[in-house]
Order: C-alpha cells, then sequence, then structure tokens
C-alpha cells in the first residue's frame, strides 16, 4: 500500500542551514525601510493635496 507522508520544514530552519541569516535579515530592512519611505511620501504628498483642496474650496 503507497502512502503518502508530508514533510515539513521550518523557514528559520533552512535559512540557518544557507548560512544567510544576516544576508536576509538585512534585506529584509532595507526593503521595510524603502516602503516605509514611499508610503510616508505619499502620504505626505497628499496630505499636501488635501491641504490646497481646502484651501481652494474655501478661499483661504
Amino acid at each position: 500500500k503507497l502512502t503518502k507522508k508530508m514533510y515539513y520544514a521550518k523557514l528559520s530552519d533552512v535559512v540557518d542551514r544557507l548560512n544567510k541569516k544576516e544576508y536576509i535579515k538585512k534585506m529584509i530592512m532595507e526593503i521595510t525601510s524603502a516602503l516605509h519611505y514611499d508610503v510616508f511620501s505619499s502620504n505626505k504628498a497628499l496630505i499636501e493635496r488635501k491641504n490646497n483642496a481646502l484651501s481652494d474650496i474655501f478661499g483661504l
């Protein structure tokens, strides 16, 4: 009788075995920093446009 066995590996174990932990951590930090910067910059532009729109509407 054929049986199916499922094998699972923890991602942290795989990363440790590949000796890439510091590299992956660095890449995640760089990506997170870039995303944070992009989101902040976009929100800043939206806030400025909203303020300009309110000024136009109310003649401020």
